[in-house]
């Protein structure tokens, strides 16, 4: 690293730009999903959004999800096919899902109380979801 100097941290070093976090793969290790949290300093808050990482795809890890609803806890279905996540949706986290990686997402559920977690059935057809009554 020669020529690089180093210099003292700083407070806002705490705001860097993007962090991975909350990984998962499919089974077979083929597709990783991940959240990417990123801290919007202009507008004083973070966002969490999903990137997919494909063993096919040459250019890398892509952005699936845009807007600033943070997503959470992506899990892939167990045939790898469909990837659920939980989402702030109309003020509640909700469950959504991507059936394909360029697919739009589906929210799955409205729960007055949001979702607080979930599992794929071992059959990937359907999902177990707890939830606040």
């Amino acid at each position: 690293m020669a020529g690089k100097s180093l210099r003292p941290f700083r407070p806002k070093d705490i705001f860097l730009p993007r962090k991975p976090d909350q990984l998962t793969c499919t089974d077979d290790g083929r597709h990783v999903a991940f959240v990417m949290s990123e801290t919007l300093l202009k507008e004083s808050k973070s966002v969490s959004r999903l990137w997919l990482l494909d063993e096919d795809v040459a250019e890398g890890a892509r952005q699936v999800t845009f807007d600033d609803d943070n997503r959470t806890e992506p899990k892939f279905s167990p045939d790898g096919g469909q990837l659920a996540y939980m989402t702030r949706h109309k003020k509640r986290t909700q469950l959504a899902v991507l059936r394909s990686p360029y697919s739009e997402p589906k929210i799955l559920t409205g729960f007055q109380h949001g979702v607080r977690s979930f599992r794929w059935n071992p059959s990937g057809k359907s999902l177990l979801v707890l939830a606040p009554t």
